[in-house]
């Protein structure tokens, strides 16, 4: 049967051959044309119907050139596959066909072209190699923030334009954050390519690899990327259980397989560096890596990254809102794997600084955390434990310390070493007076760095002296294609002779001396700086960070701003501030310079409690003169020139601690919270002593009160209030470093009256009823004692009301008679104001009779007699005469009045 099926299958092909049908089966012809740029050589190639074999040929160049030629079935919709395999030491360098017909396509991919078929009938192909032995191939690793990121084709970042538009939202990149469990919590978003100069408004790698094609580096021949998703870090780990180190090490076998090269050259920017030590550490003897160049590596960490956590960051890229990196942040791994280590707490020291102050202004400690502390601290504040946990498992000593030179690898490290980047963030945590606890973060700890990696952390990198390079300027986020770092990266990588501004980079560290000024802005203003070439910093119209000032250091924590300006090479600046709500605001100005590692504070202007409205509008200089502020505070053309509170030295510019106020009062007490006379209060101010400075303190610059709704007052005398009534007075203090109390509340009543009485019969009682009325208390709170013939009525202040009475036993002799009033024991001086009651029960308990009567010497003699059922009503008032008889029992109520007596009737 398998036999008649061969024979049948031939008859059915060869039909219209036998039959001689006229069916013509169309072909084409391919040439297959090896180019090399040096030297002739033995280039092979597979041909592919398909996925199916189809023939394999070699073309022997002679003078450089060669050809084959060979037909093929050429049915519209059909695939061929021409795939080269160069000898060793070549490579392909480009591919181009071209055919008779416009529906004949071609599709290139490394050394392969695919060729669908339309009415070609002839087919030609170049295939350009080049001497591979050339160049190294050089593989570009970036850093954090260094690829793009999608979600379906929407690109999440770096779009810049985006993120800069202020109609928008940055909360489009919220699909970019990561649950707890370090896992992406949108699984659809994947990386794209490496930042290139996403809308031609940050330029990551487009001017360096510019450069490098112009050196002969064409991509994916010599010169390649790593893109990655950047969010996993070193110590993230896939679903599949693999990381970005694993993928490395694919890349660069990818990259030998292309170039046939054994060795290749990379430029590893930022948290790159960090992916090629843990590659190397994991593969010493099989890394294939010749060269390496450093790039701001964060070595042992970057204090940057708490400030991310506790704050948020913009990473000086225009447009993207640092409360949405905040939020994405939280628990993505490359955050945790940039905390600074171990080694680099053994090195600088503290990173963390926290200043504890409770509600009285008591100084409980001022801490410089360690490093087990201070991660413990961040767990506290909620962040991910598992994350800082990896990152510690990664930051082991043998981490941070590896040599890669010890593994074969040529390293060479460039490090910016002059522009301004935290070192330490300073939390001021205060405990109110019930316990709760808050934070307000103070002015960082700046040293010199590239802007995000601090110098201590970017030369913690064994390297040889000769290779060493200090950018004088640098944009950690731009260093890759930055002018000056970016001719010397190419140089460095290629042996170029590029020339390189020695006022960018160089090879001496003294150089990498500082000198700044420091601006500390507190509360509702903003603030704008523009340098002698139009560079900028402070807000951009979307509310996001702007910094394109040359080493300059801007970061902001809530309402407080905090810059930093070189000033080593007598750089001028205009600082214009914009007010941005009613209030009042503290600004701060001081020199600060680094020499040798070392930091060293100058004089501090202090401008304290400084009016400002949202029309508020000023400029501030510090040439020449002294610190000079210039303010409109009401926007009406009315300038004020504004002179510092105070002029501290470097000590007392170091007192982060608030004043503290006590409060001392006098006047005649009454129950908690009352006074039974006019109060007078005293407050007073202590500056407590800086920690570590203990013979400094800044001192306290003011005291400020306002009492209920008044406006807030300076105070320099005891406030005495008269006015009856609840009243609260609030007051803090301001230091001469600008430091405020948390202001104080001292609540108090004032009541100096005492209560009246109401008097009226009982009926239930069968006995007369006292009640009190009060002008501030409740009757309620209005206690009563009735003792017979004294009833004394007290009111929540203390105050006493005492109704004296004739009869000691009303209840047994039914009847009774005022005989004075005391109010506070003093007596009213009744004269002819009285009442008297009497009354009778029958034997069924029934009253049976009962006599009213209330004399007022000013309006009123009035008498109620109850008997038979009716009320006879007789007596005069301001009226005239009454008398008139009531059916039923009518009561008489008499009310007290500073001795005096009101009436009605109910």
């Amino acid at each position: 049967m398998k036999k008649l099926f061969f024979i049948t299958g031939i008859f059915i092909l060869t039909i219209p051959f036998v039959t001689n049908a006229m069916v013509i089966v169309p072909t084409a012809t391919i040439t297959v044309i090896a180019n090399t740029d040096l030297e002739d050589g033995v280039f092979s190639f597979e041909t592919k119907y398909f996925a199916d074999f189809y023939n394999n040929f070699t073309i022997a160049t002679s003078g450089r050139t060669g050809s084959n030629s060979f037909d093929v079935t050429a049915f519209s919709g059909m695939q061929y596959s021409i795939i080269e395999t160069p000898p060793q030491g070549y490579g392909v360098k480009d591919m181009h066909c071209a055919s008779n017909s416009f529906d004949t396509h071609m599709y290139y991919d490394l050394n392969k072209v695919s060729i669908v078929i339309g009415h070609a009938t002839s087919i030609v192909c170049n295939f350009n190699n080049i001497k591979l032995n050339q160049y190294t191939p050089i593989l570009i690793i970036p850093g954090v923030l260094g690829s793009e990121m999608f979600k379906d084709q929407t690109r999440l970042w770096a779009s810049v334009l985006r993120m800069a538009n202020p109609l928008n939202s940055d909360d489009f990149m919220d699909s970019l954050a990561f649950a707890a469990d370090l896992k992406p919590s949108d699984p659809s978003v994947f990386y794209g390519s490496i930042i290139d100069n996403p809308d031609k408004l940050f330029d990551y790698s487009e001017g360096l690899m510019s450069d490098l094609n112009t050196q002969g580096y064409k991509q994916n021949q010599y010169l390649f990327t790593f893109p990655y998703d950047w969010r996993y870090g070193v110590t993230g780990t896939f679903g599949n259980g693999s990381t970005t180190v694993d993928l490395l090490q694919a890349k660069i076998q990818e990259i030998r397989n292309i170039t046939h090269s054994d060795k290749i050259d990379v430029i590893a920017h930022s948290t790159g560096g960090l992916l090629v030590k843990k590659y190397v550490m994991d593969n010493p003897a099989d890394h294939h890596i010749d060269k390496a160049i450093f790039v701001g590596v964060p070595n042992t960490g970057a204090p940057k990254a708490i400030k991310t956590l506790v704050q948020g960051d913009n990473f000086n890229i225009y447009g993207l809102n640092d409360q949405e990196m905040k939020k994405i942040s939280r628990n993505l791994p490359i955050i945790y794997d940039l905390f600074p280590s171990q080694k680099y707490f053994a090195t600088k020291g503290s990173y963390y600084k926290v200043v504890k102050q409770n509600a009285f202004g008591m100084v409980s400690g001022v801490e410089q955390l360690d490093f087990d502390q201070t991660n413990d601290l961040l767990i506290q504040k909620g962040f991910n434990s598992q994350a800082l946990i990896n990152a510690r498992e990664l930051h082991t000593a043998a981490f941070d310390d590896y040599d890669l030179r010890t593994a074969g690898v040529d390293l060479y490290s460039i490090v910016g070493c002059k522009a301004d980047s935290i070192a330490s963030v300073v939390e001021k945590r205060i405990t109110a007076v019930f316990g709760q606890e808050f934070s307000l973060y103070d002015a960082p700890e700046t040293k010199p760095g590239d802007g995000t990696v601090p110098l201590e952390s970017a030369t913690n990198l064994p390297v040889d002296q000769s290779k060493k390079y200090y950018a004088l300027k640098s944009d950690h986020g731009k260093m890759l294609s930055q002018n000056g770092i970016r001719q010397e990266i190419i140089n460095l990588a290629t042996g170029s002779g590029l020339s390189v501004d020695p006022e960018i980079i160089t090879q001496d560290f003294a150089k990498c001396d500082t000198k700044e000024q420091a601006m500390y802005v507190y509360s509702p203003v903003d603030i704008e700086v523009t340098d002698e070439q139009g560079n900028t910093l402070g807000f951009a119209p979307d509310g996001s960070l702007q910094n394109d000032i040359p080493n300059a250091g801007f970061y902001v924590f809530g309402e407080r701003k905090f810059v930093f300006l070189p000033t080593d090479n007598s750089q001028h600046y205009n600082v214009n501030l914009k007010g941005t709500d009613n209030g009042s605001f503290t600004f701060k100005t001081q020199e600060i310079a680094n020499a040798s590692g070392s930091r060293s504070l100058g004089q501090m202007a202090v401008f304290s409690d400084i009016p400002v409205t949202a029309s508020t509008a000023g400029t501030f200089s510090f040439d020449g003169g002294g610190a000079v502020m210039k303010l409109d505070t009401a926007g009406d053309g009315s300038i004020d020139q504004i002179s510092p509170s105070a002029i501290l030295n470097s000590y007392q510019s170091q007192d982060l601690v608030s004043p503290t106020t006590t409060l001392s009062v006098a006047g005649t007490e009454g129950n908690l919270g009352y006074f039974r006379s006019d109060v007078t209060i005293n407050l007073q101010a202590i500056d407590p002593l800086i920690p570590g400075f203990e013979s400094q303190t800044s001192g306290v610059l003011k005291t400020k009160f306002k009492l209920d709704d008044q406006d807030y007052g300076i105070y320099d005398a005891a406030v005495v209030v008269q006015t009856e009534g609840l009243h609260t007075l609030t007051y803090y203090s301001i230091d001469r470093a600008g430091n405020e109390e948390q202001p104080k509340l001292f609540s108090f009543t004032i009541d100096k009256t005492p209560p009246e009485v109401t008097v009226q019969f009982n009926l239930s009682l069968k006995d007369l009823e006292f009640k009190g009325v009060d002008n501030l208390s409740l009757a309620a709170n209005t206690a009563i004692s009735d003792n017979d013939n004294m009833i004394t009525l007290t009111d929540q202040a203390g105050n006493a009301t005492k109704l004296i009475l004739k009869d000691k036993n009303r209840k047994k002799s039914m009847k009774t008679e005022l005989v004075d009033i005391k109010y506070n024991d003093v007596s009213a001086k009744l004269a002819k104001n009285r009442f008297d009651f009497a009354w009778e029960f029958d034997k069924k308990g029934q009253l049976k009779f009962l006599s009213q009567h209330a004399v007022s010497k000013k309006d009123f003699n009035i008498r109620a007699n109850f008997a038979n059922e009716k009320t006879l009503l007789a007596g005069k008032d301001q009226s005239g005469r009454i008398f008139k008889t009531v059916t039923g029992l009518a009561m008489l109520k008499i009310t007290t009045n500073q001795g005096d007596l009101g009436w009605s009737v109910e």
